[in-house]
């Protein structure tokens, strides 16, 4: 996000604000495990892979306007901000 652009520097001030507070997760063996055996079982974006591995390994709920990439994923509970 922070590469896009033409981000403004309210939104990029914004933006930090908002990465400081969060945790960072690592990647581990587990997790690309577990996004190989979810790309396995549908062709699905390596990226996308990867963070509904994250959301399932931590017990997160994955917030996306784009859940009809994961809604095929039965034990991972989709939130649609927008929607």
């Amino acid at each position: 996000m922070l590469g896009f652009r033409n981000l403004s520097v309210d939104d990029k001030s914004y933006l930090e604000s908002i990465f400081s507070t969060i945790a960072v997760l690592a990647i581990d063996d587990d997790l690309a495990e577990l996004a190989i055996d979810l790309r396995q079982a549908k062709k699905m974006l390596v990226g996308d892979a990867f963070i509904a591995a994250i959301a399932l390994l931590n017990g997160l709920d994955l917030y996306t306007n784009n859940t009809q990439d994961f809604d095929h994923i039965s034990n991972l509970t989709l939130i649609n901000p927008l929607g």
